[in-house]
């Protein structure tokens, strides 16, 4: 079961050209979960996580989204993982916990040019929103706060659903995460 990933076969699966994955490791979009370059002769060592993060990141790039706002975007990402595992689903692993044709269905939508929602539900059932992470900061540690699922969680119960806070913006743009992540052919 392949588990680690090099750039040249990342780049060949994503089909992109390899300096454009390397542009995203050192802007700090990308960081190798097994190891990272270290001076010449070394490469680096990629998860499947990565390689999903990639996607997104690619995703981000062909809609001219700033490359801070792709870093903080991925920061995030990894958070919501972090803090799921910590509400009692340890076995949730982005992209592994979506690749199914009956996963949770998760839509990353911006508004506002750099607020990030994350919409969460199982096909053909109602969605919760959480987040409200504001990715437009010039690096991770620009304030950007991990999402707070037991608080968004009683708000949404409370009936002060996330949804009418997306509603009112003018714009918004969304990324099916679940897609990226079933249409990655990843040898297991």
């Amino acid at each position: 079961m392949k588990n680690e990933w090099t750039l040249t076969e990342i780049a060949r699966l994503l089909h992109q050209p390899q300096h454009r994955l390397i542009y995203l490791c050192e802007k700090g979009v990308i960081v190798p979960d097994f190891a990272d370059a270290e001076g010449r002769g070394t490469s680096r060592r990629f998860s499947a996580r990565n390689i999903f993060e990639f996607s997104t990141a690619l995703v981000l790039s062909e809609f001219h989204f700033p490359t801070s706002m792709s870093v903080n975007f991925v920061y995030t990402l990894r958070s919501f993982e972090s803090k799921v595992k910590t509400t009692g689903i340890n076995h949730f692993s982005l992209p592994d916990s979506l690749a199914s044709s009956d996963s949770l269905d998760i839509i990353a939508i911006i508004t506002n040019g750099s607020v990030l929602y994350l919409s969460l539900g199982f096909p053909g059932k109602p969605k919760t929103v959480f987040g409200g992470v504001d990715i437009g900061g010039s690096s991770v540690n620009s304030g950007l706060s991990i999402i707070d699922l037991e608080s968004q969680i009683e708000a949404n119960n409370s009936g002060k659903s996330g949804d009418s806070a997306i509603a009112s913006n003018v714009a918004r743009f969304e990324i099916n995460l679940t897609k990226i992540a079933q249409h990655l052919k990843l040898e297991r």
